[in-house]
């Protein structure tokens, strides 16, 4: 006994150094719940605002806590995308949202609470005067800002450590028949106030670029965030490379990353990634497609975003844009193939035109691009002695095909 009461009084005189109550360590990971309903999760929203989910692994809710000098003060951290709770020293009820530097926050107990009030804040420590803080809005989702008080039970929450269990990125899975018809996954999005004003994409000679907007000018503000958009396409030599030019509606904000993305293998799935590594206004890409992309119809999406997200099917904050581009295969005869299945073989033997099908053609036809018959046979060549230097449309038929199949070509 008198051992224990030795112990007790060592105790008393050197107490155990433990973390306060309810407060956040540093390089852990927490979840943020509301203190009036344990099933709501502080979220960074796509659009980089806050605001209540419910607990699922595919949104935004973990968060690290960086502490500073200061007691009960942290940098609070979003540990999906890296950016820090903006300060609430501005007009209550204005909305919160994440940005790039670093806002000391006082963090204050109530128990096993905490609010969350910025230094910047006149009488962050002092919950009796209810300083501006971190508020669950109670006619929406979203976190504003408001008094963070005793009696304000919205401004109260819970942190639970946790492991970081975000799930980066689930691309759904492609059946074959999803690969065969390209289908896409088209992304999530939310807009912002910039946007994409133009974009142009310059083709090698003989071959079609394509302009957004379509008659070259600049495009007003997007009434969806995202879009297909048809107006103008591109047809482009396999071969050679092309550039891209992207000019937005401002100099990008903080955060701001646009990207670039590919399905060269014609799957569905954007396989190819650009990145701007410094945003700008006006921004240039030179892009190759790799010795075994497919020819034929493709995607290119542009992809606008301030979420840290990089995948091309991510949700994105700001503006996604996907464009038709079409490969061409350039074959050494001087004849340039486009839109034939790839068992198809069109070339020159001296002045004739010839298709190999992978079984026996039994006529062919050359047409201008206005639809008139330049010259047609009967079998699997023609002659193009009567043909100038241009564009045409070749059909053929087979016994399998026997309605006949196309293909465009460029004979120089």
């Amino acid at each position: 006994m008198g051992k224990l009461k030795m112990i007790l009084a060592l105790l008393a005189v050197c107490p155990l150094a433990v973390q306060a109550q309810g407060l956040p360590e540093d390089g852990k990971y927490y979840l943020i719940s509301m203190k009036s309903d344990g099933s709501q999760f502080v979220a960074e929203m796509a659009d980089g605002s806050l605001g209540v989910v419910g607990k699922s692994n595919d949104q935004r809710i973990f968060w690290q806590f960086e502490p500073t000098e200061n007691e009960n003060c942290y940098y609070v951290k979003n540990a999906t995308t890296g950016r820090y709770i903006m300060p609430c020293s501005g007009a209550q009820q204005s909305r919160i949202y994440t940005q790039a530097e670093p806002v000391e926050y006082y963090l204050g107990t109530s128990g096993s609470n905490v609010r969350f009030t910025s230094t910047d804040c006149a009488d962050y420590d002092d919950t009796s005067r209810s300083p501006n803080g971190l508020n669950q809005d109670g006619a929406s989702s979203n976190i504003i800002i408001w008094k963070a008080g005793t009696a304000n039970g919205r401004s109260w929450w819970t942190l639970t450590e946790t492991e970081y269990l975000f799930e980066t990125h689930k691309p759904k899975p492609h059946t074959d028949f999803m690969k065969q018809a390209q289908i896409y996954d088209n992304p999530c999005a939310a807009a912002s106030d910039i946007y994409i004003a133009s974009l142009q994409l310059e083709a090698s000679e003989d071959w079609t670029g394509l302009r957004y907007p379509a008659d070259g000018g600049v495009a007003g503000k997007p009434s969806s965030p995202y879009q297909i958009y048809v107006k103008s396409k591109a047809e482009l030599d396999k071969a050679k490379p092309f550039n891209v030019d992207v000019r937005l509606s401002a100099e990008p904000q903080e955060g701001d990353s646009l990207y670039l993305y590919f399905d060269f293998d014609r799957d569905g799935e954007f396989e190819a990634c650009y990145k701007a590594e410094t945003p700008a206004q006006e921004m240039s890409f030179s892009v190759a497609a790799p010795e075994d992309a497919k020819p034929g119809r493709s995607r290119m999406r542009v992809r606008l975003t301030n979420n840290g997200l990089p995948y091309a099917d991510d949700e994105t904050s700001g503006q996604t844009i996907d464009f038709s581009i079409t490969l061409v295969e350039v074959v050494p005869s001087g004849v340039k193939l486009v839109g034939a299945a790839s068992e198809v073989q069109i070339r020159l033997d001296g002045q004739n035109l010839c298709v190999q099908a992978g079984e026996p053609v039994t006529r062919v036809s050359l047409y201008s691009l206005s639809g008139a018959l330049v010259a047609a046979a009967g079998g699997s060549s023609l002659s193009l002695a009567d043909a100038v230097p241009g564009a045409y449309v070749v059909t053929f038929q087979t016994a399998s095909m026997p309605q006949g199949a196309s293909a465009k070509v460029l004979i120089k």
